[in-house]
Protein backbone atom coordinates (compact mmCIF):
# COMPACT_ATOMS: atom_id res chain seq x y z
CA UNK A 1 0.00 0.00 0.00
CA UNK A 2 1.05 3.57 -0.63
CA UNK A 3 0.07 6.90 0.87
CA UNK A 4 -1.97 9.20 -1.32
CA UNK A 5 0.27 12.13 -2.16
CA UNK A 6 -1.06 15.24 -0.44
CA UNK A 7 0.45 18.64 -0.99
CA UNK A 8 -1.72 21.18 0.79
CA UNK A 9 -0.63 24.78 0.54
CA UNK A 10 0.32 25.89 4.08
CA UNK A 11 -1.37 29.03 5.33
CA UNK A 12 -2.18 28.41 9.01
CA UNK A 13 1.44 28.13 10.19
CA UNK A 14 2.61 31.21 8.20
CA UNK A 15 -0.41 33.11 9.53
CA UNK A 16 0.43 32.07 13.10
CA UNK A 17 4.01 33.31 12.54
CA UNK A 18 2.78 36.67 11.20
CA UNK A 19 0.30 37.07 14.06
CA UNK A 20 2.90 36.26 16.75
CA UNK A 21 5.28 38.76 15.12
CA UNK A 22 2.62 41.49 15.15
CA UNK A 23 1.78 40.74 18.79
CA UNK A 24 5.46 40.93 19.78
CA UNK A 25 5.71 44.39 18.19
CA UNK A 26 2.53 45.38 20.03
CA UNK A 27 4.17 44.25 23.28
CA UNK A 28 7.12 46.57 22.68
CA UNK A 29 4.74 49.43 21.78
CA UNK A 30 2.62 48.85 24.88
CA UNK A 31 5.74 48.75 27.01
CA UNK A 32 6.79 52.12 25.59
CA UNK A 33 3.56 53.93 26.43
CA UNK A 34 4.22 56.87 28.71
CA UNK A 35 7.97 56.30 28.70
CA UNK A 36 10.05 59.34 29.53
CA UNK A 37 13.35 60.34 27.91
CA UNK A 38 15.44 58.65 30.62
CA UNK A 39 15.74 54.83 30.56
CA UNK A 40 14.08 52.86 33.36
CA UNK A 41 14.23 49.20 34.35
CA UNK A 42 10.90 48.49 32.62
CA UNK A 43 11.76 50.56 29.52
CA UNK A 44 15.52 50.43 29.12
CA UNK A 45 16.14 49.83 25.39
CA UNK A 46 14.11 52.30 23.33
CA UNK A 47 13.66 52.99 19.64
CA UNK A 48 11.16 55.21 17.87
CA UNK A 49 9.29 54.64 14.60
CA UNK A 50 6.99 57.38 13.29
CA UNK A 51 6.43 58.92 16.73
CA UNK A 52 5.73 55.51 18.27
CA UNK A 53 8.03 54.40 21.08
CA UNK A 54 8.99 50.73 21.27
CA UNK A 55 10.99 49.56 24.23
CA UNK A 56 12.26 46.48 26.03
CA UNK A 57 12.97 46.07 29.72
CA UNK A 58 16.48 45.80 31.09
CA UNK A 59 18.10 42.38 31.04
CA UNK A 60 18.03 42.31 34.83
CA UNK A 61 14.23 42.49 34.65
CA UNK A 62 13.68 40.42 31.49
CA UNK A 63 16.72 38.56 30.09
CA UNK A 64 14.79 37.63 26.92
CA UNK A 65 14.84 41.20 25.52
CA UNK A 66 11.14 41.73 26.04
CA UNK A 67 8.63 43.88 27.87
CA UNK A 68 8.11 44.13 31.59
CA UNK A 69 6.18 41.61 33.67
CA UNK A 70 3.36 44.14 34.18
CA UNK A 71 2.99 44.73 30.44
CA UNK A 72 2.61 41.02 29.74
CA UNK A 73 0.01 40.72 32.49
CA UNK A 74 -1.90 43.65 31.02
CA UNK A 75 -1.76 42.16 27.50
CA UNK A 76 -3.17 38.79 28.53
CA UNK A 77 -0.61 36.37 29.95
CA UNK A 78 -2.18 33.36 31.63
CA UNK A 79 -2.31 33.75 35.40
CA UNK A 80 -4.37 31.22 37.29
CA UNK A 81 -5.52 33.64 39.96
CA UNK A 82 -7.06 35.90 37.31
CA UNK A 83 -8.36 33.08 35.09
CA UNK A 84 -10.02 30.99 37.80
CA UNK A 85 -10.82 33.48 40.59
CA UNK A 86 -11.50 36.64 38.57
CA UNK A 87 -13.12 35.03 35.51
CA UNK A 88 -10.65 36.31 32.90
CA UNK A 89 -10.96 33.21 30.68
CA UNK A 90 -9.73 35.08 27.60
CA UNK A 91 -6.19 34.71 28.94
CA UNK A 92 -6.29 31.03 27.99
CA UNK A 93 -6.24 32.13 24.33
CA UNK A 94 -4.26 35.36 24.42
CA UNK A 95 -1.27 33.83 26.22
CA UNK A 96 -0.39 31.53 23.31
CA UNK A 97 0.26 34.51 21.02
CA UNK A 98 2.36 36.49 23.50
CA UNK A 99 6.09 35.96 24.03
CA UNK A 100 8.44 36.94 26.81
CA UNK A 101 10.84 38.61 24.41
CA UNK A 102 12.72 38.37 21.13
CA UNK A 103 14.82 35.36 22.18
CA UNK A 104 11.75 33.45 23.36
CA UNK A 105 9.94 34.36 20.13
CA UNK A 106 12.78 33.25 17.83
CA UNK A 107 13.18 29.89 19.52
CA UNK A 108 9.46 29.13 19.36
CA UNK A 109 9.01 30.27 15.78
CA UNK A 110 11.92 28.13 14.58
CA UNK A 111 10.28 24.99 15.97
CA UNK A 112 6.86 26.15 14.70
CA UNK A 113 8.15 26.31 11.13
CA UNK A 114 10.15 23.08 11.34
CA UNK A 115 7.33 20.95 12.76
CA UNK A 116 4.28 22.79 11.48
CA UNK A 117 4.95 23.27 7.77
CA UNK A 118 5.52 19.58 7.03
CA UNK A 119 2.42 18.58 8.97
CA UNK A 120 0.32 21.19 7.20
CA UNK A 121 1.52 20.11 3.76
CA UNK A 122 0.49 16.53 4.59
CA UNK A 123 -2.78 17.15 6.45
CA UNK A 124 -3.99 20.65 5.65
CA UNK A 125 -4.58 23.80 7.65
CA UNK A 126 -7.87 22.73 9.30
CA UNK A 127 -6.44 19.60 10.95
CA UNK A 128 -3.12 21.15 11.92
CA UNK A 129 -4.87 24.26 13.22
CA UNK A 130 -7.16 22.08 15.35
CA UNK A 131 -4.17 20.29 16.89
CA UNK A 132 -2.31 23.57 17.47
CA UNK A 133 -5.17 25.46 19.09
CA UNK A 134 -6.43 22.60 21.27
CA UNK A 135 -2.90 21.86 22.50
CA UNK A 136 -2.34 25.53 23.27
CA UNK A 137 -5.66 25.74 25.13
CA UNK A 138 -5.04 22.63 27.24
CA UNK A 139 -1.47 23.74 27.95
CA UNK A 140 -2.74 27.12 29.15
CA UNK A 141 -5.40 25.49 31.33
CA UNK A 142 -2.75 23.24 32.89
CA UNK A 143 -0.52 26.22 33.59
CA UNK A 144 -3.36 28.15 35.21
CA UNK A 145 -4.47 25.15 37.25
CA UNK A 146 -1.14 23.87 38.57
CA UNK A 147 0.75 27.16 38.85
CA UNK A 148 -1.97 29.72 39.65
CA UNK A 149 0.37 32.42 41.02
CA UNK A 150 2.73 32.41 38.04
CA UNK A 151 2.29 34.48 34.88
CA UNK A 152 3.02 32.45 31.75
CA UNK A 153 3.24 33.39 28.08
CA UNK A 154 4.27 31.77 24.83
CA UNK A 155 3.22 29.41 22.07
CA UNK A 156 5.20 26.57 23.67
CA UNK A 157 2.14 24.53 24.68
CA UNK A 158 0.76 24.69 21.14
CA UNK A 159 4.20 23.98 19.62
CA UNK A 160 4.68 20.96 21.88
CA UNK A 161 1.27 19.95 20.57
CA UNK A 162 2.73 19.97 17.05
CA UNK A 163 5.60 17.77 18.26
CA UNK A 164 2.97 15.44 19.72
CA UNK A 165 1.22 15.70 16.36
CA UNK A 166 4.37 14.47 14.62
CA UNK A 167 4.38 11.41 16.88
CA UNK A 168 0.64 10.85 16.41
CA UNK A 169 1.07 11.06 12.65
CA UNK A 170 3.81 8.43 12.87
CA UNK A 171 1.66 6.06 14.96
CA UNK A 172 -1.33 6.24 12.62
CA UNK A 173 0.71 6.11 9.42
CA UNK A 174 3.54 3.81 10.48
CA UNK A 175 3.63 1.77 7.29
CA UNK A 176 3.94 4.86 5.10
CA UNK A 177 7.25 5.98 6.62
CA UNK A 178 10.48 4.73 5.05
CA UNK A 179 12.20 4.49 8.45
CA UNK A 180 9.50 4.63 11.15
CA UNK A 181 11.71 3.38 14.02
CA UNK A 182 14.38 5.97 13.29
CA UNK A 183 11.78 8.72 13.01
CA UNK A 184 10.14 7.68 16.29
CA UNK A 185 13.52 7.66 18.04
CA UNK A 186 14.27 11.20 16.85
CA UNK A 187 10.88 12.55 17.93
CA UNK A 188 10.88 10.84 21.34
CA UNK A 189 14.45 11.88 22.15
CA UNK A 190 13.80 15.47 21.08
CA UNK A 191 10.66 15.75 23.21
CA UNK A 192 12.25 13.96 26.18
CA UNK A 193 15.22 16.34 26.19
CA UNK A 194 12.93 19.36 25.96
CA UNK A 195 10.76 18.12 28.84
CA UNK A 196 13.80 17.44 31.01
CA UNK A 197 15.11 20.93 30.27
CA UNK A 198 11.64 22.16 31.19
CA UNK A 199 12.32 21.29 34.84
CA UNK A 200 14.63 24.32 34.98
CA UNK A 201 13.34 27.48 36.71
CA UNK A 202 11.08 29.89 34.80
CA UNK A 203 10.00 27.32 32.20
CA UNK A 204 6.33 26.38 32.03
CA UNK A 205 6.61 22.60 31.80
CA UNK A 206 2.93 22.19 32.66
CA UNK A 207 2.04 23.80 29.32
CA UNK A 208 4.76 21.81 27.55
CA UNK A 209 3.71 18.41 28.90
CA UNK A 210 -0.06 18.75 28.64
CA UNK A 211 0.21 20.52 25.27
CA UNK A 212 2.25 17.57 23.98
CA UNK A 213 -0.27 15.04 25.34
CA UNK A 214 -3.20 16.89 23.78
CA UNK A 215 -1.39 17.26 20.45
CA UNK A 216 -0.49 13.57 20.43
CA UNK A 217 -4.01 12.33 21.14
CA UNK A 218 -5.73 14.83 18.83
CA UNK A 219 -3.34 14.00 15.99
CA UNK A 220 -4.21 10.31 16.24
CA UNK A 221 -7.84 11.34 15.71
CA UNK A 222 -7.33 13.52 12.63
CA UNK A 223 -4.00 12.55 11.03
CA UNK A 224 -5.00 9.33 9.24
CA UNK A 225 -3.67 9.49 5.69
CA UNK A 226 -5.48 8.02 2.69
CA UNK A 227 -3.95 4.84 1.30
CA UNK A 228 -4.11 3.17 -2.09
CA UNK A 229 -2.89 0.00 -3.79
CA UNK A 230 -0.20 -0.09 -6.49
CA UNK A 231 -3.01 -0.10 -9.06
CA UNK A 232 -4.38 3.16 -7.68
CA UNK A 233 -7.41 1.78 -5.82
CA UNK A 234 -8.24 3.74 -2.66
CA UNK A 235 -8.23 1.60 0.50
CA UNK A 236 -10.61 1.94 3.41
CA UNK A 237 -9.26 2.77 6.87
CA UNK A 238 -8.25 -0.38 8.75
CA UNK A 239 -9.90 -1.52 11.96
CA UNK A 240 -6.85 -0.97 14.18
CA UNK A 241 -6.59 2.64 12.95
CA UNK A 242 -10.21 3.19 13.96
CA UNK A 243 -9.55 1.65 17.39
CA UNK A 244 -6.59 3.96 17.96
CA UNK A 245 -8.66 6.87 16.71
CA UNK A 246 -11.46 6.06 19.17
CA UNK A 247 -9.13 5.71 22.17
CA UNK A 248 -7.35 8.93 21.20
CA UNK A 249 -10.66 10.78 20.93
CA UNK A 250 -11.63 9.59 24.43
CA UNK A 251 -8.24 10.71 25.78
CA UNK A 252 -8.51 14.13 24.13
CA UNK A 253 -12.02 14.63 25.48
CA UNK A 254 -10.92 13.56 28.97
CA UNK A 255 -8.05 16.08 28.96
CA UNK A 256 -10.34 18.85 27.76
CA UNK A 257 -13.11 18.04 30.26
CA UNK A 258 -10.63 17.81 33.15
CA UNK A 259 -9.21 21.21 32.24
CA UNK A 260 -12.65 22.78 31.95
CA UNK A 261 -13.69 21.24 35.29
CA UNK A 262 -10.76 22.99 36.99
CA UNK A 263 -11.14 26.31 35.19
CA UNK A 264 -14.95 26.62 35.33
CA UNK A 265 -15.81 24.27 38.18
CA UNK A 266 -14.61 23.71 41.71
CA UNK A 267 -12.22 20.85 41.04
CA UNK A 268 -8.73 21.02 42.52
CA UNK A 269 -6.13 20.23 39.84
CA UNK A 270 -3.92 18.44 42.37
CA UNK A 271 -6.78 16.11 43.28
CA UNK A 272 -7.09 15.10 39.63
CA UNK A 273 -3.31 14.63 39.25
CA UNK A 274 -1.43 14.34 42.54
CA UNK A 275 1.93 13.63 40.86
CA UNK A 276 1.82 16.49 38.37
CA UNK A 277 3.89 18.83 40.56
CA UNK A 278 6.92 16.74 39.60
CA UNK A 279 6.48 17.84 35.96
CA UNK A 280 7.49 21.42 36.66
CA UNK A 281 10.62 22.98 38.13
CA UNK A 282 12.75 20.59 40.19
CA UNK A 283 16.05 21.22 42.01
CA UNK A 284 18.92 19.67 40.04
CA UNK A 285 20.67 17.24 40.26
CA UNK A 286 17.52 15.39 41.29
CA UNK A 287 17.61 14.41 44.93
CA UNK A 288 19.95 17.25 45.94
CA UNK A 289 19.32 19.39 49.01
CA UNK A 290 18.78 23.13 48.38
CA UNK A 291 19.29 23.77 52.08
CA UNK A 292 22.81 22.33 51.87
CA UNK A 293 23.64 24.28 48.73
CA UNK A 294 24.31 21.11 46.72
CA UNK A 295 21.96 21.96 43.85
CA UNK A 296 22.91 23.50 40.52
CA UNK A 297 19.63 25.40 40.65
CA UNK A 298 16.69 25.72 43.01
CA UNK A 299 13.10 26.64 42.27
CA UNK A 300 11.25 29.78 43.41
CA UNK A 301 8.39 29.17 45.86
CA UNK A 302 4.97 28.64 44.20
CA UNK A 303 3.46 31.61 46.05
CA UNK A 304 6.00 34.02 44.55
CA UNK A 305 3.93 36.42 42.43
CA UNK A 306 6.60 38.23 40.40
CA UNK A 307 7.42 35.31 38.17
CA UNK A 308 7.17 34.85 34.44
CA UNK A 309 7.36 31.36 32.97
CA UNK A 310 7.89 30.60 29.28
Amino acid sequence: QFGVQADHCPWFIPLALIFCTAVLLAEYAKNGEGAGPAPTESCYYKFEVADHVFCAASFSMNPLFGPSYETLIEMGSVLGDKVIDEGEKYRLFTCMWLHGGAFHFLGNMLVLLQAGLDLERAHGALRVGTVYLLAGLVGAMASAAFSPHTSSVGASGAIFGLLGGCLGDLVQNWGLYTSPCGTMWKIVMNVAIQLVLGTMPNLDNFAHFFGFCMGFSTAMCVFIRDRMTSSGRLLSVKFHHRCIQFLAAVSSLALLVAGLAVIFGEKDAKELCSWCDSISCQPFPWGCSPAKGSCWWDCPPPQMLQRLDM
